[in-house]
């Protein structure tokens, strides 16, 4: 779907939606295996501390037709389909010098994510945690998360602007079976480069079924105001019954490894058997995700 302009009101921000008929494409899937690319290059430099206005739209495609507009639709005389489309915006804080990231709607009120204390806190406006998740040993990642594998696909027109290109590859060890796609969309005609949109092809086994747009619609960098990342009564603050049964806060659901494992028998029984996905927001309050059962 076409990316939003810096102009897009923030009144945008945790406003969501989701449609079972005809949507656009897009999809997260988050596993713990290898990526794996053909080429390391030299990746961009972004800071480590941010703030971004951000966008986020899924789609998940299960048996639905393209038309020529774009737009996805089930037959009606589909026996099995499924056509999903969510969208959420927030603002991010990204404060990796106090190891520490927020996203946050207009009022303040969100995710805050200390991977200090290894807890995300689902937050009230004043600060005030309703719930927490644990976060399982995850680590904060510098800049935008590219990594350091990444192929340089060159310059590519990206809704009318040339920006450059980078992709990442996961895929099933020794299989080669590609799981997902990220690809991430850079605007290096500056002095310094701007990250414009991270868009995750999800293709379990090879075979597409969703896909994911992460859309900055702003990108300043510096260390962000600590206010944002207020947690008044963590230590009181219960777990959540919403962490989908995982140490991975934000990740996969914990999904990751059991995941991998199914995936990996599957395609070495040569057996195509696709998971349900689902749209569902993240701790019930949090930005929308795509999250995959076998």
């Amino acid at each position: 779907p076409p990316s939003p302009t810096p102009s897009t009101p923030l009144h945008y921000l945790f406003r969501s939606s989701s449609h079972s008929s005809c949507i656009m494409s897009r999809a997260l899937f988050a596993v713990a295996i290898a990526c794996a690319v053909a080429v390391a290059v030299a990746q961009p430099t972004f800071p480590d501390n941010w703030t971004s206005d951000q966008t986020n739209q899924i789609a998940i495609n299960q048996g639905g037709v393209k038309n020529p507009d774009g737009s996805i639709c089930c037959p009606p005389d589909a026996p099995e389909c499924k056509v999903q489309t969510g969208f959420s915006a927030a603002i991010q804080y990204q404060w990796y010098s106090g190891n520490m990231s927020a996203t946050k709607g207009p009022d303040n009120s969100g995710i805050v994510v200390d991977f200090n204390a290894q807890k995300e806190y689902a937050v009230l406006a004043n600060g005030s945690c309703t719930a927490y998740c644990p976060l399982g040993g995850q680590t904060m990642s510098p800049g935008i998360g590219i990594g350091p594998n990444a192929t340089n696909l060159g310059k590519v027109n990206y809704n009318g602007r040339m920006l450059n290109l980078y992709q990442v590859l996961t895929q099933i060890p020794i299989l080669n079976i590609t799981m997902e796609a990220t690809n991430f969309y850079v605007d290096e005609s500056g002095p310094t480069p701007v990250p414009v949109a991270i868009i995750q092809l999800i293709e379990p086994l090879g075979h597409q079924i969703g896909q994911q747009n992460n859309t900055f619609v702003t990108f300043v960098p510096g260390v962000p105001d600590k206010s944002h990342f207020t947690v008044v009564g963590a230590a009181s603050c219960p777990m959540s019954k919403n962490c989908n049964g995982n140490n991975g806060g934000d990740d996969d659901g914990g999904q990751g490894s059991s995941m991998f494992m199914t995936a990996r028998r599957l395609a070495s029984e040569g057996t195509v058997e696709m998971p349900e996905a689902n749209i569902v927001s993240h701790m019930g309050v949090g930005q929308k995700k795509i999250q995959l059962d076998w």
